[in-house]
């Protein structure tokens, strides 16, 4: 489904200015967009707010059909959008399988054969299901990160975002990425990817916004942001 933001205003304690100062922007389904900025754009407050981790003050976000608006917290948008972070964060007592399965489980009730199954096709689809009985230790960055990507999706996200995604991987394995977003985009879940690294904008995306002061300052082809932001 397709992501619509409109007038997203954030406003922090004892800031001067908003985080976010009326920011709009729409990505149709299927699509990848990278958002690019300098720190203090309002980059990371824009995924706190999209993710539901943070409330927002002002404007609506748009998800699947359904509209929230200020005041929206953690757990309103009920699954429909996914946060793979900076870190991975996986649990390193437990198996790809069971880290991928725990959330559907516990949090949605689901019977463990079922998760079971829907994340092996997961696994499969990210050209990882030979580590389903490993643990995390025993993964390379780019492993743990589509581990991450697996887990995020097992929950059935619209709307999946990510957070520096190549900033903890060795730059050998920086080609993986768009690879597995590809692989991602190709399941019709609308993608949006905060990152400072041009090159794998630029070779992933759909589109590219550049975020200046909480508004979008520049957005289109990667191919002709990319180059005026150079």
């Amino acid at each position: 489904m397709s992501i619509c933001v409109t007038d997203l205003v954030k406003r922090h304690p004892g800031a001067a200015a908003p985080a976010l100062a009326g920011l709009c922007m729409e990505v149709p389904t299927g699509k990848i967009a990278s958002v690019l900025g300098r720190s203090g754009a309002g980059k990371t407050t824009l995924l706190r707010c999209l993710s539901g981790l943070d409330p927002f003050d002002g404007g609506t976000i748009e998800v699947s059909g359904v509209t929230f608006g200020a005041g929206a917290k953690h757990g309103s948008f009920g699954g429909k959008i996914g946060l793979v972070f900076q870190t991975f964060e996986l649990f390193p007592h437990l198996s790809v399988l069971d880290n991928c399965t725990l959330a559907p489980r516990v949090v949605r009730g689901e019977a463990r054969s079922r998760a079971e199954a829907r994340v092996k096709d997961l696994l499969r689809e990210l050209g990882i299901e030979d580590k389903a009985k490993a643990y995390p230790e025993a993964l390379s960055g780019g492993q743990k990160q589509r581990v991450a990507i697996a887990r995020a999706l097992a929950m059935e996200p619209s709307v999946l975002l990510y957070d520096e995604p190549t900033s903890a991987l060795d730059p050998a394995l920086k080609h993986e990425v768009g690879r597995t977003l590809r692989r991602v985009a190709g399941t019709g879940v609308t993608q949006i990817v905060v990152t400072h690294d041009l090159p794998v904008a630029r070779e992933s995306s759909d589109l590219v916004f550049v975020l200046d002061r909480g508004r979008v300052a520049a957005f289109g082809p990667p191919e002709e942001v990319i180059a005026e932001a150079a």
